[in-house]
């Protein structure tokens, strides 16, 4: 009697619809930790650029007596004059497409705002805008500020970092 020997020389379509199935899992997985990492390295970024311009205007408090302005902080010319360390990529969100050496990137609200640093500067108490002209006196009155940032999702267990004037 003569068999026939079976040649199964390829992969059945469950087969293939199994492996089809593992590779877009895969994929999926790959594609969320690598979004994960840039969002975690993007929130980092902010708290790092927060804390470096912190640094910044609490010496020039210290040198001048009083915190600069949004707008003193918004001109270029201003910023190279009394804060020639700080480098205008601080003052820029990660996500944000705003070139500081053209245009104010620093907002100026009391609240965070996606894609936006503020900086809050107040006189002493805590309510009264000191903003005025690049150079005024009336820029000489600010006597508090705030730092703000939005994170993107949750980042150390907050949605925002949020830093004040250390004196």
């Amino acid at each position: 009697m003569i068999t026939k020997i079976k040649n199964n020389k390829g992969f059945t379509v469950v087969e293939l619809v199994i492996l089809l199935v593992v590779i877009f899992v895969m994929a999926g997985l790959i594609v969320r930790t690598y979004a994960s990492i840039q969002e975690r390295s993007r929130n980092t970024t902010r708290q790092t650029d927060l804390k470096t311009l912190q640094q910044q205007i609490e010496s020039f408090y210290s040198n001048n007596g009083y915190f600069p302005n949004l707008n003193d902080l918004n001109s270029p010319a201003w910023r190279t004059k009394y804060l020639p360390n700080l480098s205008s990529a601080v003052l820029v969100d990660p996500l944000s497409k705003c070139s500081p050496a053209t245009s104010p990137c620093l907002g100026g609200q009391d609240q965070p705002v996606f894609k936006q640093y503020q900086y809050y500067a107040t006189q002493s108490d805590g309510i009264t805008s000191c903003n005025g002209p690049v150079g005024s006196k009336r820029d000489q009155t600010c006597a508090e500020y705030k730092l703000i940032a939005k994170y993107e999702g949750s980042f150390n267990g907050s949605k925002e970092d949020v830093l004040e004037n250390l004196n």
